[in-house]
């Protein structure tokens, strides 16, 4: 084959390559992987428990341009252990209660929007404790964007504690 034959070649190919999109399935030319597992269950039809709360009585229409809402996370190992957990929530008359609670995980998420500058600028203090998973972590964030993560695992330690704390402000300004 010739040098222009070869070019040629390359680029049918690689035009009907583009004319026929840029989606690649491993294993199949026929189109998406059917995504079951070996059980025959549809992958990602069975969830992990996730306990997902909104606290406080600010709504996301009173929290106007607070960056969006304060969310912190807990994650753990199991759902088989209580987990002792304190945070803010953000109210409509400004003030900020610290929420105190015993649950299980492994995924615990509360959501309070500030929607008042106290609740913004406030040192935002989140703690989860257990005494029994091998695995803890936090974070905490407005919005899309991290204030703080902490994660600890047993390694000769009765209890574990982790901390997750920050200035709202330091995100989206004051």
């Amino acid at each position: 084959m010739t040098r222009s034959g070869t070019a040629f070649a390359l680029s049918a190919l690689l035009a009907a390559m583009l004319l026929a999109g840029c989606t690649s399935y491993p294993g199949s030319i026929d189109g998406p992987p059917d995504l079951t597992t070996a059980s025959g269950h549809a992958a990602g039809s069975a969830s992990a428990p996730v306990d997902a709360v909104q606290v406080g009585t600010c709504t996301r229409e009173e929290g106007g341009d607070s960056g969006g809402p304060m969310i912190f996370t807990v994650a753990t190992d199991t759902d088989n252990y209580p987990i002792q957990l304190s945070y803010p929530a953000f109210n409509s008359d400004g003030s900020v209660d610290i929420v105190t609670e015993t649950v299980t995980g492994p995924l615990i998420v509360r959501t309070s929007y500030p929607c008042s500058a106290t609740a913004l600028s406030s040192l935002w203090v989140t703690t989860a404790t257990s005494e029994t998973p091998e695995h803890l972590s936090c974070t905490l964030s407005i919005g899309g964007s991290l204030i703080a993560t902490q994660q600890r695992w047993h390694q000769m330690l009765d209890t574990l504690d982790v901390l997750c704390q920050g200035h709202a402000v330091q995100i989206v300004g004051s």
